[in-house]
């Protein structure tokens, strides 16, 4: 069966330097296992534990005895781990490893460019990549035609690397001009840390309420919530139960979590996505399989029907 990973990355979208060399040590050449706990728990909190060694739990336990300032350092170092494996060999390995058909880039601008990926992508059949422009880049509208123009299959806003509200005036100026390509916009949302400097203000950029003013007014572009709005989920789900055109990717979501989306969003508007490296391919499709156990037909909209719908044919 066709597998499509909607949702990964290559290069450093953090802090847009090379990955080779980066600091005094090459990329990594696989996502480090310190990070991965609650990935391998299928992401049931109650089970990570579990799934660490006595060092890395008193590690874990020391950054939390700090609290909540500890828990955003631990994900703002979790994510600069991550971001090191994410090098074209490692995915194409991931790929090849767990039986993944074609990966689907996000570039964020200003760090990883579109033009980065592009080249990937003319190198690797197998790859394909959405667009990225800085909202409140002054060059926005001209970049976004440049770029849809070389064959990008959607446009990427990740509110809180990129540093701007998802409703903010520059941000709806953007989907003025993007709803005539009638692709999709794929969001990241769920508050996340990805610097240990970062302000709670742009953490909370993405917040599940912020979004709501955005995919009201654009009904024609179908809107995908990256990580199902992580913590967020139920409001994420009322959302999309509020609005037809908003879809969800599986990424960081346990099997009850795809589970309600199925029932409460239809079989047609969820689809399978890993956010690889900041997670990992075979995690997510072992939740699909177990969601969909001997249902062939729903296994076949998660996994690439309904990103064709959305990005059109693949292969």
């Amino acid at each position: 069966m066709k597998i499509i990973d909607i949702h990964t990355h290559v290069g450093d979208t953090l802090f847009g330097r090379p990955l080779l060399p980066y600091e005094p040590y090459e990329p990594y050449t696989e996502i480090p296992g310190w990070t991965t706990p609650y990935e391998q728990s299928e992401f049931d909190i109650s089970k990570i534990e579990k799934m660490m060694t006595p060092e890395l739990l008193k590690y874990y336990e020391g950054m939390l005895a700090m609290g909540e300032r500890g828990l955003r350092i631990l994900e703002a170092i979790q994510n600069h781990e991550r971001n090191n494996a994410a090098t074209v060999g490692n995915l194409l390995r991931a790929m090849k490893k767990n039986g993944v058909d074609y990966s689907v880039l996000m570039p964020i601008e200003p760090y990883r460019l579109t033009e980065a990926n592009i080249e990937v992508c003319k190198k690797h059949k197998n790859i394909l990549t959405f667009a990225s422009v800085h909202p409140k880049d002054p060059e926005k509208i001209e970049k976004l035609r440049r770029y849809m123009k070389l064959g990008c299959r959607g446009l990427k806003i990740h509110p809180v690397i990129q540093g701007v509200h998802p409703s903010d005036p520059s941000v709806l100026e953007l989907m003025e001009e993007y709803q005539k390509y009638n692709l999709p916009v794929l969001f990241h949302t769920g508050e996340s840390t990805y610097y240990v400097t970062q302000s709670e203000e742009r953490r909370a950029y993405a917040r599940l309420q912020n979004y709501e003013e955005v995919v009201s007014s654009f009904p024609k572009i179908n809107f995908i919530f990256g990580h199902m709005g992580q913590m967020e989920r139920e409001t994420a789900l009322e959302l999309g139960e509020k609005f037809k055109n908003v879809c969800v990717d599986t990424t960081l979501q346990p099997v009850e979590g795809v589970r309600d989306a199925i029932k409460r969003l239809g079989p047609d508007r969820v689809l399978y996505a890993s956010d690889y490296p900041f997670s990992v391919q075979e995690v997510h499709i072992r939740i699909i399989n177990k969601v969909a156990g001997d249902d062939n037909r729903l296994k076949e909209k998660l996994f690439y029907k309904n990103a064709e719908r959305l990005i059109g044919k693949v292969g």
